[in-house]
C-alpha cells in the first residue's frame, strides 16, 4: 500500500511532515508499518480538504507521538536496553538502583521467610565474627599501652625484698626494675570506710612503665629504703571519687590499714597497673625487712636498648645461683629459677590460645553460613529457571539477569 500520498488544495501538493513519517518508520514494528502508515496519510488526507494543512500537520505530528511513545517502550523493554536497564550509554544508576530495591521489596514480600533465614545467617555469623575478631585484636594483636612496651618484662617467680635489693646491685641488663603485689586496702579518714583494691610497689614499677602522674609525682628511689616514708599514689578515679578532683590534695594523709599514708601523686586516667587497681602505695618496713626466703612480689623491669631476652636470662642466671648461696641451708630445697618473659606474654599468654582458638571458631561459623546461603540460593535457581528461561526468549539482558538474579549467574557459571 503506498505510504506518501498528495492532497490537492489549492492547485498545491500537500503530504505528511517528512519528520514525522521518518520517526514512525523508525519506530513502528515491521509487520504493521506499512498498514498504520496508509492508514495515517488516509486521515491525514481527508483532513486536509475539510480543515486545511495546518491543522492537517498538527494532527499528523500529534498521531506521530501517541503512536511513537509506547512503540519504542516496547522496543526496548522487549530488548532488553530500556535506559534504566541500559548496558551501555545513556544508563542511570539512580534509576537502575531505585528499580533494583523495588524488585527486591516485591521479592522480599513474596518470600519473607526464605529472605529472614538469609539474612539471620549473615547477621549471626558476622556480628560474633566482628566481636571476637575485637577482642582479639585488643587483647592478644595490639602493643601494651605504654612506650616501648616491646622492652617491657616480667620474672617467672617471686622476690623478697632482700633479694630484689640484690638484683638492683647487681644489675647490667636492665634500665628500671620495680617489685609490686597486689593488696586490699582499708581506706578510712575523712569519708565513710571503704575497701579497695591497691598495689604495693617500688619506684621501678613506675620507671618500667614510662608513666608520668598529671599531678604531684610518684614513689622515688630514696622512698623504697627501710625506714623510709609511708607513701601513697592515687589513681585517677579514686582522687575523683573520694577527693572531688581537689588539686590541693597534695601532701594530705590517708588510712591504709589504719597505718597514715602520705599522697604525692595522681595517676592519669586508664593507668590501672597491675589488675585495675585504685592506688599505688610504699612497701611497709615489715616486707622490707623480711627474710631472703620470704619471696611474695612479683617483678617488671625494662629491658636496656640494645639488650635481648636472652642476655636478661643470662643474667637472672647468676642472680638465681647468688640468692641460692645466701639463703640459709634449710632453705635451698629450691633454688630459684627465674625466666624472663614479655610483658605482654605474662599479661595474655593464659588466654592466646583460647583467643585464637575462638576466633577460629567463629571463622569457621561464618564460612559454613556462607556455604548454607549459596545453597539456599542454588535451591532458589533452581525454582526460578523456568522463570529466567522466559526472561531470556523475551530478550532480558544476560548482565540484568545476574545482577538481579545473582544465584542464577552463579548456577549459569557452575553449569558452564
Amino acid at each position: 500500500m503506498k505510504t506518501e500520498r498528495e492532497g490537492e488544495r489549492g492547485g498545491q501538493s500537500v503530504r505528511p511532515p517528512k519528520v514525522a513519517e521518518t520517526i514512525l518508520r523508525l519506530i513502528l514494528p515491521a509487520r504493521y508499518r506499512d498498514q498504520q502508515l496508509g492508514d495515517l496519510c488516509e486521515a491525514f488526507e481527508s483532513l486536509l480538504e475539510r480543515a486545511g494543512s495546518s491543522k492537517a500537520k498538527r494532527w499528523y505530528w500529534l498521531q506521530t507521538l501517541r503512536s511513537a511513545c509506547p512503540n519504542m517502550m516496547l522496543r526496548l523493554r522487549s530488548r532488553g536496553r530500556a535506559p534504566r536497564r541500559g548496558n551501555g550509554r545513556g544508563r542511570n544508576p539512580g534509576m537502575e538502583l531505585l528499580q533494583d530495591l523495588r524488585y527486591a521489596a516485591r521479592s522480599l514480600k513474596r518470600e519473607p521467610a526464605f529472605f529472614s533465614v538469609v539474612l539471620l545467617l549473615f547477621a549471626l555469623s558476622i556480628g560474633a565474627s566482628t566481636i571476637v575478631f575485637s577482642v582479639v585484636d585488643a587483647v592478644v594483636v595490639r602493643q601494651l599501652p605504654y612506650a616501648d612496651s616491646e622492652r617491657i618484662v616480667g620474672v617467672s617467680e617471686t622476690f623478697s625484698y632482700p633479694g630484689y635489693k640484690d638484683w638492683l646491685d647487681m644489675n647490667n641488663a636492665f634500665e628500671a626494675i620495680g617489685i609490686y603485689r597486689t593488696d586490699r586496702y582499708a581506706v578510712t579518714g575523712q569519708r565513710e570506710p571503704e575497701l579497695i583494691t591497691g598495689a604495693a610497689v617500688t619506684h621501678g614499677v613506675f620507671a618500667a612503665l614510662r608513666t608520668d602522674p598529671i599531678l604531684g609525682r610518684t614513689i622515688l628511689p630514696g622512698d623504697d629504703e627501710i625506714g623510709g616514708p609511708q607513701l601513697a599514689v592515687l589513681s585517677d578515679g579514686l582522687w575523683k571519687r573520694r577527693f572531688g578532683s581537689d588539686s590541693t590534695v597534695l601532701g594530705r594523709s590517708i588510712q591504709l590499714n589504719e597505718e597514715h599514708h602520705t599522697i604525692v601523686g595522681v595517676m592519669p586516667p586508664g593507668f590501672k597497673f597491675p589488675n585495675d587497681v585504685q592506688l599505688w602505695a610504699t612497701f611497709s618496713d615489715e616486707r622490707r625487712q623480711g627474710a631472703r626466703d620470704w619471696s611474695f612480689a612479683h617483678a617488671l623491669a625494662r629491658l636496656k636498648s640494645g639488650t635481648t631476652i636472652d642476655g636478661a636470662q643470662r643474667e637472672m642466671e647468676i642472680l638465681a645461683a647468688r640468692l641460692e648461696e645466701s639463703m640459709p641451708p634449710d632453705s635451698r630445697s629450691r633454688k630459684p629459677e627465674f625466666r624472663v618473659v614479655r610483658f605482654k606474654e605474662m599479661v595474655v599468654g593464659e588466654v592466646r590460645s583460647a583467643m585464637f582458638l575462638l576466633l577460629g571458631a567463629v571463622g569457621a561459623a561464618l564460612l559454613i553460613s556462607c556455604v548454607n546461603i549459596a545453597n539456599l540460593l542454588l535451591v532458589k535457581a533452581v525454582e526460578r529457571s523456568r522463570e529466567v528461561a522466559i526472561r531470556v526468549s523475551i530478550g532480558a539482558a544476560r548482565w540484568w539477569l545476574v545482577s538481579s538474579h545473582p544465584e542464577t549467574g552463579n548456577m549459569e557459571r557452575c553449569e558452564a
